[in-house]
């Protein structure tokens, strides 16, 4: 109701920082198998090369723009993105294999969801998650970006669930 949501809002306190998908009460929305997904089908991207190899590969082979999202821009690697350069270096850039979910429930606890391998083999569905700082912001209590390239709704649900619930991304 419009009273408990307004009562939510003004007992909301700076301290309360909730993720999207909760502050937004959608999550619900979330199917099951991106709540369920493995936290082993991701996989930080450790390097500006390794991060363009990925999105060459999700432009070529699954149809993508090619480029992370940004606010009213792409994020590309480069000399003028220190941004994304110190993203990389603190793990906040991660790639998500889809390709071997399904199989990964039938494998034993402990086992990787996918490998390099697996990633490059065209199949599956892919996206990549990145955290990024804008110093730009300054309407909104978090200057942090979340940027994320997906092959598929699927893909991009995972990545948000991911984004907003993983006790991986800090």
């Amino acid at each position: 109701t419009d009273e408990a949501s307004e009562k939510r809002t003004t007992t909301m306190t700076a301290t309360d920082a909730q993720p999207l998908l909760t502050a937004l009460d959608l999550n619900h929305k979330v199917s099951q198998r991106a709540k369920s997904t493995p936290t082993s089908c991701w996989r930080v991207v450790s390097s500006e090369p390794e991060l363009l190899s990925l999105l060459s590969d999700l432009k070529a082979n699954f149809g993508t723009c090619g480029y992370l999202p940004g606010l009213y821009e792409y994020i590309v690697p480069g000399t003028n993105r220190l941004d994304l350069k110190k993203s990389i270096e603190h793990g906040l850039v991660l790639a998500f294999d889809g390709s071997s979910v399904v199989s990964a429930s039938t494998k034993q606890e402990g086992s990787d969801c996918g490998n390099d391998e697996s990633y490059n083999d065209g199949n599956g569905e892919r996206a990549i998650l990145a955290f990024t700082i804008d110093k730009r912001i300054s309407s909104l209590k978090s200057r942090w970006v979340c940027s994320i390239v997906a092959t598929s709704h699927s893909a991009f649900e995972t990545a948000l669930w991911y984004a907003c619930h993983s006790s991986e991304v800090g």
